[in-house]
């Protein structure tokens, strides 16, 4: 499983992954615990199954590395 983040960094006893847009640019952060680091990374569970309180649109940013308007600009011609 490919981690496209940009950053991942310890903060307050928490993992901080900061995502940069690859279409805009824009960052986002998502502070998580090592124990949801370890589940996602390590242990490779599913993003679904370690943030359930996550919106499917942050989960989708974490994992692909485009803001949901981006990435519907990127492939608003394709079918």
């Amino acid at each position: 499983m490919a981690l496209m983040c940009k950053n991942v960094i310890e903060r307050d006893e928490k993992v901080v992954i900061i995502q940069q847009c690859i279409h805009c640019g824009g960052e986002t952060e998502w502070p998580i615990t090592y124990e949801q680091w370890n589940n996602w990374q390590v242990m490779g569970n599913f993003i679904q199954e370690v943030f359930p309180e996550m919106s499917v649109d942050d989960r989708e940013t974490m994992m692909n590395g485009t803001h949901p308007a981006c990435f519907n600009e990127i492939f608003k011609d394709m079918d």
